[in-house]
C-alpha cells in the first residue's frame, strides 16, 4: 500500500490510542529525565474506538509511589494501577528526550487487566502526556532508538476467532510528527 497523508491520517485513527494534551510540570531540556513519574497523574481518556471502555478509571489517575488502589470500587472500576516501567528515547532526533512509561492495571470482576501505554515529552517549557493507549492485554513494549519508533506488540483477534483465543499478534509502530504520536504501521501474523 502507498503511503500518503490520507492513509497515515486513517491509521492514526484506527489505533487504540490517542493523543493527549496534559500539562504536568514546568521543566528545562531533557528534564523529563528527572521527572516522578511514580507521583504523578494520568489523563486516561476513553479515545472512542469502542464507544465506551471495559475499564472505568478516576480522573485524572493519581499514581502515590508509583501505585494506586481503589478501596471501595464498583464493577468495572480499576482497583489497581502500578507504574511498570519508564523508558526514555529521544524519537525525532531533536535533541530532546520522551518518555514512554508503561502502567499495568487491574479491574474488579472478570474484566481482567491489562497495560496502557503514554508518551510525555517536553513541550514549552512543560512535561506534557502527549499519547495513550486504551488498555492492552498482554502487551509488551519495544523502542528503536536507530528508527525513533515505538512499538508494541500484543496478541490480537481474527473475525472468527472464539473470546479466549486470539490467534494473531499485531504489532503496532508508532512515530512522533511534531507534537504528536502518530500510529505508522500495524501488521498482524497468524501463529
Amino acid at each position: 500500500m502507498k503511503t500518503t497523508l490520507f492513509n497515515i491520517f486513517l491509521l492514526s485513527f484506527s489505533t487504540m490510542a490517542c493523543s493527549i494534551y496534559s500539562d504536568h510540570a514546568m521543566a528545562e531540556k531533557n528534564a523529563i529525565e528527572k521527572y516522578d513519574f511514580l507521583n504523578s497523574s494520568y489523563i486516561i481518556k476513553d479515545c472512542g474506538l469502542n464507544n465506551n471502555t471495559e475499564f472505568l478509571f478516576p480522573d485524572p489517575l493519581k499514581l502515590i509511589n508509583g501505585g494506586y488502589t481503589n478501596k471501595s470500587p464498583q464493577s468495572g472500576e480499576v482497583i489497581e494501577a502500578k507504574l511498570d516501567n519508564v523508558k526514555y528515547i529521544d524519537l525525532d532526533n531533536d535533541g530532546e528526550t520522551e518518555s514512554v512509561v508503561e502502567l499495568s492495571v487491574k479491574a474488579l470482576m472478570d474484566i481482567g487487566g491489562g497495560k496502557e501505554y503514554f508518551v510525555f515529552k517536553n513541550i514549552d517549557q512543560k512535561i506534557t502526556q502527549i499519547f495513550q493507549t486504551e488498555t492492552i492485554r498482554g502487551g509488551h513494549l519495544i523502542l528503536n532508538k536507530e528508527k525513533g519508533t515505538i512499538n508494541i506488540i500484543y496478541p490480537d483477534y481474527s473475525q472468527s476467532d472464539a473470546i479466549c483465543c486470539p490467534s494473531l499478534t499485531t504489532t503496532d509502530t508508532y512515530e512522533l510528527r511534531g507534537d504528536y504520536i502518530i500510529l505508522r504501521n500495524r501488521t498482524s501474523l497468524k501463529h
